[in-house]
């Protein structure tokens, strides 16, 4: 049974990173030209880390978790203020 739950966890991190790399790109093709980068930095910055995390492959760390949810939650904050504010 521990053999399913690993894969589930792999599985969920991955999904998670590819989000996040979906996102950012999703953020800078809506952001647009003029290119500034206070709009754009956000994007990049979740490219970025998704992409380390789709590499990093990190299993159940307590580290990595919290990394990956700070990475999550400070994207989804600067797209809302970005949204909010017009950019």
């Amino acid at each position: 049974m521990k053999g399913l739950q690993r894969e589930r966890t792999a599985l969920a991190w991955n999904r998670t990173a590819v989000a996040l790399v979906v996102a950012g790109a999703i953020f800078l093709t809506a952001g647009g030209p003029p290119y500034r980068p206070v709009r754009h930095a956000p994007g990049l910055v979740a490219i970025a880390l998704g992409a380390v995390f789709v590499v990093y492959k990190p299993r159940t760390r307590v580290v990595a978790a919290r990394a990956m949810a700070f990475a999550t939650v400070a994207f989804s904050l600067c797209a809302l203020g970005l949204v909010l504010y017009g950019g």
